[in-house]
């Protein structure tokens, strides 16, 4: 099975049609996924039938007119494609889960052990209270790291790393998520 990706920049040039149709005549792909369209899905529909594809999935541009993503391929492809990748996001979902920590449940368990330590009142607990304090330090650290790397922004570098508008910021910036597939059908 063939894929050709292509980072198209904008399907509005004539240049880049006249490309898009030559490397579909010269590679012939089951599937072609065009980044940065900078089209709608119905300018999309043209291309479909013009690189003569059955289906089309589209995320459309932001409204910057910047970004938007097409997928097109034959119908019996396709439905093999999407079930794969279904399996590997589950499969990634999982994977998440034992390797991502969740921090703040770690954090909240290393508290409530220095308080039962504390409420025992045993000597020799300042080791075991060293021990968690670092644990809990470890997991901010960690926690850190991970909006640090999730960030496309400097600002936990500038200390900012707690605000509302951070973690709005952050997570805004999946813009291109797919929330539905739709045939030509509308189903």
């Amino acid at each position: 099975m063939m894929l050709l990706s292509w980072n198209c920049q904008g399907l509005g040039a004539n240049l880049t049609g006249k490309n898009l149709r030559k490397l579909r005549k010269i590679h012939s792909p089951e599937l072609l996924f065009l980044m940065e369209t900078h089209q709608q899905e119905s300018t999309l529909k043209f291309w479909k039938k013009s690189v003569q594809y059955d289906q089309m999935y589209v995320v459309n541009p932001a409204a910057t007119s910047s970004g938007g993503l097409a997928l097109f391929g034959d119908k019996l492809v396709q439905a093999g494609w999407l079930r794969n990748l279904s399996r590997c996001k589950n499969a990634l979902h999982e994977w998440s889960k034992d390797v991502f920590l969740n921090f703040g449940k770690k954090v909240t368990e290393n508290i409530m052990h220095i308080q039962i330590l504390l409420e025992d009142e045993k000597e020799d607990i300042g080791q075991l209270l060293t021990s968690k304090t670092d644990q809990i330090a470890s997991y901010w650290a960690m926690e850190e790291m991970f909006w640090k790397q999730r960030s496309r922004i400097s600002w936990l570098a500038h200390g900012d790393m707690n605000t509302h508008f951070f973690h709005q910021t952050t997570t805004s910036n999946r813009r291109n998520k797919i929330l539905q597939i739709r045939d030509d059908n509308g189903n």
